[in-house]
């Protein structure tokens, strides 16, 4: 086998999205900001170096929504200072499934590479039918995060600060990644890996 690294002027990327974003700070105790993102994403490779176009006869399969296309993200901050040094605050986000694709076993590089259904999709019933085509997508994920300080320089004038952080606070353990390989045996669909599970942290800053 000969690999040489060249550039494919048909291999592309679109983003496409539209953001609506609100920010509110009455002073100078709290604040709250949140968006929400309507995005599509496409072309034909995940990665910078890639074997997309190596087989001209998958060259049709090739295009479709990227591993990053997340249709829909909402997005939100919020934190709460009080005067006598105590600060908390919260993050949420909440974003739907990224695709993956269906490969199947290709002879010739022994690898499962070869598709049957464009990037991001799977067979239906009939092979030769592509309107029945559908989706593979990974399942939804929701995140909060809390963080809470306590500075007792407004008690003692001594800048220290003890800080807790908490992240995935619901513990949630939604599927990030799944086995996309058709294979003779099954397993395609078979969980991978989850959500980073429920964490904390606590920690002492002191400032001259």
């Amino acid at each position: 086998q000969v690999f040489r690294l060249t550039s494919k002027t048909n291999a592309k990327r679109f983003y496409d999205a539209l953001q609506l974003s609100v920010i509110k700070e009455l002073d100078q105790n709290w604040a709250f900001n949140g968006s929400y993102t309507l995005a599509f994403y496409r072309g034909d490779s995940d990665e910078l170096l890639t074997r997309s176009f190596d087989n001209p006869r998958q060259n049709v399969y090739e295009r479709g929504y990227l591993a990053d296309d997340h249709r829909h993200t909402v997005k939100g901050q919020f934190y709460y200072l009080f005067d006598w040094g105590l600060s908390i605050g919260v993050t949420g986000q909440y974003v739907t499934g990224g695709p993956y694709s269906s490969l199947y076993l290709n002879d010739y590089d022994g690898d499962y590479t070869n598709r049957r259904a464009p990037r991001g999709k799977n067979t239906g019933e009939d092979l030769n039918d592509p309107s029945d085509d559908r989706q593979n997508r990974l399942p939804d994920l929701l995140t909060f995060n809390l963080r809470a300080s306590f500075n007792f320089k407004p008690l003692t004038g001594v800048d220290v600060e003890i800080i807790g952080e908490v992240f995935n606070l619901l513990n949630a353990g939604a599927v990030t990644s799944v086995d996309n390989r058709v294979t003779e045996e099954g397993g395609f669909g078979d969980t991978l890996n989850y959500q980073t599970p429920f964490s904390a942290n606590l920690g002492l800053r002191y400032r001259l």
